[in-house]
């Protein structure tokens, strides 16, 4: 697949110049203090963004809000912090699209492996809509394994734990997207299911998505003729074939990219945060909310030192500060094995000294 082009210069494009309209409780979008949701569409994407190369659907709503900004400055935290940053994002995303839960239409609600933290039915029941006006939902774990297929994402779906009802509206429900290839083959797998009665609508939740996982996500629905609704927090990321920052390709999700779609005021703020380097954003999100949280500060600490980050400055000194014995002790063993990660390690060093 081609990479995405800009017509302009090497920062995100502002949303809103590509948004047509906008819905909120606040324009302040302060953590705890209300959300803005733009409507963004393809044709205005296009006058900012060689997007020829990708099919997007008719609309993709972006939810702003304080909790949505930190989620995407927040490489620093992991655990409860992070898991509290996740269910209040839901919430909003959930009261931007109330319109299209219909009230009194069954919905089949998927969260995928990982999306737990976002406690999606609190975040129904908080939005005054479940279980009051929105018939039972029927919510299914899957079992996905993901695995690199030549230059692409492969996601194997198990059957889930009961077959599907037969809804008119599929809601999926996710952390992050990057490549959409976990939820394009769980579409898949799930309209096996569904057979000649098909749902009429598919909607898609997440805390931070690519514009490349909502083109592949909307491939499926355009196949089977599904109305596909994606409501993404904050903004609209990008993914690039080529290897990220520590080696995997369709992976890295940088706000500051100059591909990517963010809220105006959210860009220096951003840029400053990641001192202007190309980090992801999210690394993997279920590391940093479960018992590998050490994993993920790993990760973190590798990509700082490969990326020449100033670990003095705020907040990558608390990185430091608040690493556990056994994720040095991971990063000796890996120093020993490995060259890159042993210059990397120095470089740590040389840093905190």
């Amino acid at each position: 697949m081609t990479a995405l082009s800009t017509k302009g210069g090497s920062m995100p494009v502002p949303l809103s110049k590509v948004s047509i309209a906008t819905n909120g409780s606040s324009t302040d979008c302060k953590p705890g203090e209300g959300w803005i949701s733009h409507t963004v569409t393809p044709q205005r994407l296009a006058d900012h963004l060689d997007i020829s190369h990708l099919q997007l659907p008719p609309q993709i709503r972006v939810v702003d809000s304080g909790a949505g900004r930190k989620f995407l400055t927040g490489r620093e935290l992991w655990g409860w912090t992070k898991v509290g940053l996740l269910k209040e994002i839901t919430r909003y995303l959930v009261r931007a699209a109330t319109d299209v839960l219909e009230p009194g239409k069954m919905v089949q609600f998927v969260p995928l492996r990982g999306a737990d933290p976002m406690k999606i039915g609190k975040a129904l029941a908080s939005a005054g809509i479940y279980p009051y006006t929105i018939a039972p939902i029927f919510t299914v774990a899957f079992e996905a394994q993901r695995h690199l297929e030549g230059n692409d994402f492969v996601t194997e779906v198990s059957k889930p734990l009961k077959p599907f009802p037969r809804h008119p509206v599929i809601v999926f429900v996710d952390t992050c997207s990057a490549s959409g290839s976990t939820v394009r083959d769980c579409l898949r797998h799930i309209l096996e299911w569904y057979e000649k009665d098909r749902p009429k609508r598919v909607i898609f939740f997440s805390a931070c998505c690519s514009l490349r996982g909502v083109a592949n996500m909307w491939s499926v629905c355009q196949e089977h003729d599904i109305e596909f609704i994606p409501v993404l927090s904050t903004g609209i990321l990008s993914v690039f074939p080529e290897s990220g920052v520590l080696g995997k390709p369709w992976t890295d999700l940088s706000p500051i990219s100059e591909f990517a779609v963010m809220p105006d005021s959210f860009i220096d703020v951003a840029r400053v945060y990641y001192q202007g380097r190309p980090m992801c954003a999210v690394s993997d999100v279920g590391e940093s909310l479960g018992e590998e949280f050490f994993l993920y500060i790993l990760s973190t600490l590798r990509e700082l030192a490969i990326l020449r980050m100033n670990l003095q400055a705020s907040p990558w000194d608390t990185v430091i500060d608040q690493t556990p014995r056994q994720t040095w002790q991971a990063f000796e063993v890996l120093a020993r094995a490995q060259p890159e990660v042993r210059s990397q390690l120095t470089y740590i060093r040389s840093q905190i000294a």
